[in-house]
């Protein structure tokens, strides 16, 4: 997950602490739609990446300096340097503008802190000490634009992960959407979405086994009911084999509680909701896969598929 916002503009100033980045180009950044926010951090990070290719031109590699410029052409080789590193501290704020997670990684944190001395060795006439801060703030940007292009180009399929390879695909597709929207920062909505898997799962589930839900009003599909009495069918519902309920109690209970937390996710509310989706989500993707697998075991019949409630 590269692109992820930050809560407001005091919470991005408290991690970055940062020295170019100005509160319009901040409110800029968020009026942006998210298209316009990937092109951008493309853009930063492109520019960010020739920044340390320059540095290492000029002779800089992390750990020391292969050549030393001709005495006449020390102060300017310098300022030259600085000016990149200047350079290098704006494109890696611009980075961390559009990646709350990357901001609070350690990689991050090493090239915030070595930042922070770039005025510092401006105006220094220790020559090696200015060589070794040099080195050491371009191992840390290179650090840090790995960790960007790793997030990128390595994204974690954690949800995903979690289905089998033989996993209907047209019962995938919600998942998929869903580890789209984490890899991008939409988190709730990647719940959403993998609640909207999970329900898909349940009710597929609930039609191949034709089960019934029996009340006073009569007799219905469970594929059709509301998710709360879909989920108590399953859970009343009982395996031929061993008859074991189809929903054991603890999973009963997991199921009511993404169902509640998707439904908070879905309303608007007036404080930011601070779920862990990430760990929900991987839940119920785990939870319809394992259903679903049960379900094509063979002989896997249920004691009766007409459930009083």
């Amino acid at each position: 997950m590269i692109i992820s916002s930050w809560r407001s503009l005091e919470e991005y100033n408290e991690w970055v602490q940062p020295i170019h980045v100005r509160k319009s180009l901040f409110r800029s950044h968020t009026s942006s739609t998210l298209i316009e926010q990937i092109t951008d951090l493309n853009e930063s990070a492109g520019q960010f990446r020739h920044a340390i290719d320059e540095l290492t031109a000029l002779g800089y590699v992390g750990y020391t300096r292969l050549h030393e410029p001709e005495e006449d052409r020390v102060d300017s080789d310098f300022a030259t340097a600085w000016a990149i590193c200047s350079e290098l501290c704006l494109l890696g704020e611009e980075i961390l503008m559009h990646s709350r997670a990357l901001a609070r990684s350690d990689d991050a944190a090493d090239f915030l802190h070595g930042r922070q001395f770039l005025d510092t060795w401006k105006e220094s006439t220790d020559r090696a000490g200015r060589d070794r801060w040099i080195n050491k703030f371009l191992t840390a940007s290179h650090s840090l634009y790995a960790a960007y292009h790793n997030g990128v180009h390595s994204p974690k399929t954690f949800i995903l992960d979690e289905l089998d390879s033989d996993f209907p695909t047209a019962l995938k597709r919600d998942f998929i959407t869903a580890q789209d929207q984490f890899s991008v920062g939409l988190e709730e909505q990647g719940f959403l979405s993998t609640g909207r898997g999970l329900e898909g799962i349940l009710r597929a589930f609930a039609a191949k086994k034709r089960i019934l839900i029996q009340n006073k009003s009569g007799t219905r599909p469970a594929c059709e009911a509301s998710l709360h009495d879909l989920v108590e069918a399953l859970s009343h519902a009982r395996w031929r084999k061993d008859k074991s309920p189809v929903l054991h109690a603890r999973i009963n209970k997991l199921l009511h509680y993404i169902r509640a937390s998707r439904n908070a996710a879905a309303h608007p509310a007036t404080e930011t909701l601070d779920e862990n989706w990430k760990e929900l989500a991987v839940v119920a993707a785990s939870n319809a896969n394992k259903l679903w697998k049960s379900a094509q075991q063979r002989y896997a019949g249920l004691v009766e598929t007409k459930i009083a409630l």
